[in-house]
């Protein structure tokens, strides 16, 4: 709607650019996609998440990537990865969902920002895996 409102006054974007379901919605602003077909996209992930739906976390700590991967690899946890690298000093993880709270838990100990994020799904991590071929075909 923004967008809609935005080419009303005359007024088109040089370059689009989202992230995650963004993307769609950039497609859609640039011209690469219809409306029509944004919105199958997006309902189409959506239900194919509803598979893998209770079977992840993601957090947001104020911590560089890095870092970040440090830790997980001296801790050696294997069932949580960098799935966003927010900012240089920001990142989000993603994984087993005990282990996401373990994780934020020692943050806050350490007066480190860390928050779960409210999703059920641990999005940009190897849990989506089970979904890519069908989501890949459905592309």
């Amino acid at each position: 709607a923004l967008a809609a409102t935005m080419k009303a006054y005359g007024v088109t974007p040089g370059a689009v650019i989202g992230h995650s379901l963004g993307e769609s919605a950039a497609a859609v602003v640039a011209g690469a996609l219809s409306i029509e077909d944004g919105v199958k996209v997006i309902c189409r992930r959506s239900k194919l998440m509803t598979r893998i739906a209770g079977a992840g976390a993601m957090a947001s700590v104020e911590l560089p990537a890095q870092q970040v991967l440090s830790e997980l690899t001296a801790r050696v946890i294997n069932d949580v990865v960098v799935a966003v690298v927010a900012s240089p000093s920001s990142t989000v993880i993603g994984g087993a969902t005990q282990t996401v709270r373990d994780l934020v838990a020692i943050w806050e100990e350490r007066g480190i920002m860390a928050r779960e994020v409210a999703v059920d799904v641990a999005s940009h991590s190897p849990q989506v895996e089970p979904i890519l071929d069908e989501l890949t075909e459905a592309l």
